[in-house]
């Protein structure tokens, strides 16, 4: 079952909220997930990471990512260009303590 995000309860514990297929492949208009229905019923697991890494990284994301790595001063693999988009659009969300941590590097 795929996670796309998920919130750990106290302490660090196993209970606490998430968004997984359980949410992505819903047929009913409601459920008490992490994203609160904005990857509700988007039909699969991968719908829904699409529309996530739209919403974090912007619509032209993809793109972005074919331009670093022509820019580069190294070759850059398609996973480490959206890793640094990634890093360079959430960082004034980490410096304003909007998201906690960061992505590991792929």
């Amino acid at each position: 079952m795929a996670t796309i995000m998920s919130q750990h309860g106290a302490g660090g514990g196993v209970k606490g909220r998430h968004c997984n297929a359980t949410c992505h492949g819903a047929k009913k208009p409601w459920c008490a997930c992490i994203c609160g229905g904005r990857y509700h019923g988007k039909g699969s697991s991968e719908a829904a990471q699409q529309q996530l890494t739209k919403d974090w990284l912007g619509d032209d994301w993809e793109q972005q990512v074919e331009t670093r790595r022509g820019v580069s001063a190294r070759t850059l693999t398609r996973a480490e260009a959206a890793y640094e988009l990634f890093q360079e659009r959430t960082a004034p969300l980490l410096r304003a303590g909007g998201i906690r941590g960061g992505a590991e590097r792929p």
